[in-house]
């Protein structure tokens, strides 16, 4: 069982080590956004009541944000047509004295950028980075069960 807090320490985006391209993300590091659902099908009868559901279908989504002057660095290493490139994302998150949590989403592309600045952006200029995602297994779990 993970302990929620050692020493009043509990996880926070310190506490998060980004595998991605290297490091190369990791100190340009905004934020990251990341997520799943699953959306059942229907069976519905002749009156208000649902009769029942299917497995549904699964979407995973990510995005993350970095600083312009490390998206250059990314883009440098990158070829043309670089969404067609599929590469793993790893999160895992390390606080002293509990098991890491390692959330995978191991085949992605980028998809999107976003760049969008105003006066008031003195802290930096942030690229928004947007991914197809398969799937997300958080520490070695899917939300939707992926054989059978």
């Amino acid at each position: 069982m993970i302990k929620p807090t050692i020493n009043g320490l509990a996880h926070d985006f310190t506490s998060l080590e980004l595998g991605m391209f290297g490091d190369l993300v990791t100190p340009y590091l905004i934020d990251i956004s990341y997520g799943d659902e699953v959306t059942p099908g229907i069976l519905k009868g002749v009156h208000g009541i649902d009769l029942a559901t299917t497995r549904g279908m699964y979407k995973a989504n990510a995005s993350f944000t970095m600083y312009k002057e490390g998206y250059v660095l990314l883009l440098d290493q990158l070829p043309e047509g670089y969404s067609e490139i599929i590469f793993p994302v790893t999160c895992t998150y390390f606080q002293f004295g509990q098991r890491p949590i390692v959330d995978v989403l191991p085949q992605n592309r980028i998809l999107k950028i976003d760049e969008s600045y105003r006066n008031s952006d003195s802290g930096g200029l942030p690229v928004r980075i947007g991914l197809y995602t398969q799937l997300i297994e958080r520490n070695g779990k899917c939300l939707y069960r992926r054989y059978g």
